[in-house]
């Protein structure tokens, strides 16, 4: 759901901007591990301020899937070449076949994109102001329910962080896009979902990508026309610590939505639904004619 900084921000805690920097933990205090409800229902156990989620289910779906480290690729990767193991495409033999290419050509799933370490680092920075708001139980435009948000620029982020930002924007903004400095912080409660909608062109640019972090789900993709929306339909596995890129035919042609608890399945298994981060990079609004006039 696009959040970019241009949209009316009126949930938004704006006042959590700045980016404060977690406390540094004292050398010799002895490591206690606690038990905590994280959001109410999501048993996290916290050793030293880490946060420790245990996600097997994707281990159990696949256990191939493509590492990124920043490599210098010029464009980005698709779902066909990246990431098959995490793209279930439904009734494949009843796509037509320029359909089902554009939409491969246009979308990845990279599982793997940072490692325990760096999803650690990130939640330190992102929890202390999160755990200050309140869970929403709608979004102003409808399409999300028990969540919570903010956005921080990247200049306002810890600088290792700022390193694991601008690796996103490296492999899924190539030239020539250009990722807008606001990143979109969305907290999901194990119960939230987010309905099936298309961003608007006038909020959000041509490129869509996010960071999962603290659980897997499912983001089903389903064509926006009547006639194909029948038909073409995928699911994406956004395990922990994976990465999503939708451009092109996946990003405008494609309503995505992420699915609650009950719906909550690749191909035949279960992906049970857990509380979930996502930092989402969106690229930069141009104003034209055009955007203005799209959704």
């Amino acid at each position: 759901m696009c959040r970019c900084r241009n949209v009316a921000t009126q949930n938004i805690d704006e006042r959590n901007a700045a980016g404060t920097k977690p406390r540094k933990q004292n050398a010799g205090r002895t490591k206690r591990r606690h038990e905590k409800k994280l959001g109410g229902d999501v048993s996290v156990a916290i050793l030293c301020g880490a946060f420790h989620v245990t996600t097997a289910i994707c281990q159990n779906i696949t256990k191939t899937t493509t590492k990124c480290d920043g490599q210098e690729n010029s464009s980005a990767p698709s779902c066909s070449s990246s990431s098959s193991a995490l793209v279930h495409v439904q009734n494949r033999g009843q796509w037509p076949a320029e359909v089902l290419a554009k939409f491969l050509a246009d979308c990845f799933v990279l599982g793997d994109f940072v490692s325990e370490e760096e999803e650690k680092q990130l939640l330190d920075e992102v929890w202390p102001h999160m755990k200050r708001m309140r869970w929403e139980d709608e979004h102003w435009d409808g399409q999300i329910q028990r969540y919570r948000e903010r956005e921080q620029m990247l200049e306002n982020w810890l600088p290792e962080n700022q390193a694991l930002i601008r690796r996103i924007w490296h492999t899924s903004f190539p030239a020539p896009f250009e990722p807008s400095p606001y990143v979109h912080i969305l907290d999901l409660h194990q119960d939230g979902f987010i309905s099936p909608h298309l961003d608007k062109s006038r909020y959000c640019g041509r490129v869509i990508s996010g960071l999962s972090l603290l659980s897997a789900s499912v983001m089903r993709m389903r064509h926006k026309s009547a006639e194909l929306g029948q038909l073409c339909v995928a699911d994406l596995l956004l395990s922990r610590r994976s990465l999503y890129r939708l451009s092109g035919s996946a990003r405008y042609d494609f309503t995505h939505a992420l699915l609650g608890a009950e719906e909550s399945r690749f191909g035949t298994q279960t992906v049970p639904r857990e509380r979930r981060i996502a930092l989402i990079c969106r690229e930069v609004v141009v104003p034209t004619a055009k955007s203005d006039q799209i959704n």
